[in-house]
C-alpha cells in the first residue's frame, strides 16, 4: 500500500475471540487474537457483529442488535495498535453454497423453507463481515469518483477508466472510520457476557475497533459538512494548518489516516516491536472562544482521531504535524459534522505539477442525486436490508479483484501519467 496508495486491502479479523489462551495479564480470554494478514497496519481488519434480523433465526448467544459475535477476534496488536479497525454484520448472513458439482442437490438452504432455496446457506464469522466493509469502501470510492476536487464539478465521463478522481486508500479508510458508530450491545469478556455500557473504553476498542460505519453519518448529500484533504505530503518537522469557523453550534469528528512505510520484518505479525515508521500527529487549536484545544498523538497507529464540540462563531484550527519521518509521507484528512454551517477560513496553499494554484478545499456543485440513492439507508445497526446484501455482493466481487491485483494494476498503468498531471502534489476538497 505504500507503493500503491489507492490500493486498500480489507481483511477478516479472524474467529479466535473465544479462545482461552493465557499468556499472563490481559493476553488471554480471546484478546490479542487478530491473526495475520489482518495485522496489517495500513489495511482494515474487520470484526463481526449481530443485527436485528439475526435474532429471527439466531442460534448463537449473545445475538441481539449490536452484539459482537462471540468468536470475533479481539485486539490489540502486541505493539499496541488498534485492531480490529471496524465491525460489520457477520452473524447468520445468507450467501452462496456449492459442492462444486452442478448435479448435486444435497446442498440446500439452512433456512426453514423446506429446502426451496437450494445453493444458499447462512453462516457466521468475520469472513462474512469483511465483504460488507469492502462493499462500503466501494460506495465511498464511487462517491469520491463522482466529482473532481480540482474543479468542484461532477464528472461526466462514464466507465471505470474515465476522467475520474482516484481517492487514496488512506482517504477511504479515514472516511469509513469517521462514519463509524460506537456499539451499545454486548460482547464476551472471557467467559462472561458484558454490556458495552459497563465496559472500559479500552475493552470496547479491543472488541470492535472504531465501531460500525454508517455512510450517511459522514458522506454529505446537502445536509451536513464534509471536508477532505487527500495526498498532501509532509517532510520531517513540517505541518499543515486548516482553519474552520462554525456558523452555529456543531459537533465535529476528525480523522487522519496514512499508508505508512513498511516496517522491519521483526515488527510484523505478533511481534511487540513497533510497526509504525512515520509518525504524524493531529491537533485542534481554538482561535476564538467556544471551543477547546485537543491533540491525538498515537505512537503506534497510522491513524489519529479527535472529536470536539464548538459553539456558534468559534474559529478553530486543525493541524497535521510531521513528528518523526524517515521519508516524505502522504496523508488523508477527513473533517465531518452533522451541521452544514461549518466553513473553511484558510488552508495551506497547494500547487499542482505545473505550478498552478489549486484551492485546498473546493465545493461540489451540480446534481449528485445519482449517488444519493446508492448510499441512503446504508449500513445501520437497526436496518439489515438491501444495503447489506448489495454491500456483501459488491464487496465480494471487488474484494477478489483487489486481492488478485487485477483492477488497480490496470488502473495505475492507464492513469499514472494523467494522475501525476492532475493531482500534482496534493488534493483537497470541501463537499457541501
Amino acid at each position: 500500500m505504500w507503493e500503491n496508495k489507492d490500493f486498500l486491502v480489507i481483511f477478516a479479523a479472524g474467529n479466535e475471540g473465544s479462545m482461552s489462551v493465557d499468556n499472563g495479564g490481559d493476553y488471554k480470554n480471546g484478546y490479542f487474537t487478530v491473526g495475520t494478514p489482518a495485522t496489517s497496519k495500513n489495511g482494515i481488519a474487520v470484526g463481526a457483529v449481530s443485527t436485528s434480523d439475526s435474532r429471527r433465526r439466531c442460534r448463537i448467544s449473545p445475538c441481539s442488535n449490536g452484539d459482537v459475535f462471540y468468536a470475533s477476534s479481539k485486539g490489540f496488536m502486541m505493539d499496541g495498535r488498534t485492531k480490529p479497525d471496524l465491525v460489520a454484520p457477520g452473524v447468520e448472513v445468507v450467501s452462496a453454497l456449492s459442492s462444486g458439482d452442478a448435479d448435486d442437490n444435497r446442498f440446500s438452504s439452512k433456512c426453514s423453507d423446506g429446502g426451496a432455496n437450494k445453493g444458499v446457506a447462512s453462516s457466521s464469522g468475520t469472513s462474512m463481515s469483511a465483504p460488507v466493509i469492502a462493499g462500503a469502501a466501494t460506495l465511498v470510492r464511487q462517491y469520491y469518483n463522482d466529482f473532481n476536487p480540482l474543479t468542484g464539478q461532477r464528472n461526466v465521463k462514464a466507465g471505470p477508466l474515465g476522467d475520474l478522481y482516484g481517492p487514496s486508500a488512506a482517504l477511504l479508510k479515514a472516511t469509513l472510520l469517521c462514519g463509524a458508530r460506537e456499539l451499545n450491545g454486548q460482547f464476551y469478556d472471557g467467559s462472561t457476557v458484558r454490556s458495552f455500557e459497563d465496559t472500559s473504553a479500552t475493552k470496547r476498542r479491543q472488541a470492535y475497533g472504531w465501531g460500525m460505519p454508517v455512510l450517511t453519518d459522514v458522506l454529505n448529500f446537502g445536509d451536513r459538512s464534509l471536508f477532505i484533504s487527500d495526498r498532501r505530503e509532509l517532510t520531517g518537522g513540517e505541518e499543515d494548518v486548516f482553519e474552520f469557523e462554525a456558523g452555529s453550534d456543531a459537533d465535529v469528528k476528525i480523522f487522519l489516516a496514512y499508508s505508512d512505510f513498511p516496517g522491519s520484518v521483526q515488527a510484523r505479525g505478533f511481534s511487540t516491536a513497533q510497526s509504525l515508521v512515520n509518525d504524524l500527529d493531529l491537533s485542534v487549536n481554538c482561535v476564538s472562544g467556544g471551543c477547546e484545544d485537543a491533540a491525538s498523538t498515537s505512537r503506534v497507529d497510522p491513524v489519529e482521531f479527535l472529536a470536539t464540540s464548538v459553539r456558534a462563531g468559534a474559529k478553530f484550527r486543525v493541524k497535521v504535524t510531521a513528528v518523526n519521518l524517515s521519508r516524505k509521507q502522504h496523508y488523508a484528512l477527513v473533517v465531518a459534522s452533522p451541521n452544514s454551517k461549518v466553513s473553511v477560513v484558510s488552508n495551506p496553499e497547494v500547487f499542482d505539477a505545473e505550478n498552478n494554484f489549486v484551492p485546498a478545499w473546493t465545493k461540489v456543485e451540480g446534481d449528485i442525486s445519482g449517488i444519493t440513492d446508492t448510499v441512503t439507508g446504508s449500513i445501520d445497526l437497526g436496518d439489515f436490508s438491501w444495503a447489506y446484501a448489495a454491500a456483501i455482493g459488491v464487496g465480494s466481487l471487488f474484494g477478489v479483484l483487489l486481492i488478485t491485483g487485477i483492477v488497480f494494476p490496470i488502473y495505475l498503468s492507464v492513469n499514472t501519467r494523467k494522475a501525476k498531471k492532475q493531482l500534482g502534489a496534493s488534493q483537497s476538497s470541501h463537499i457541501a
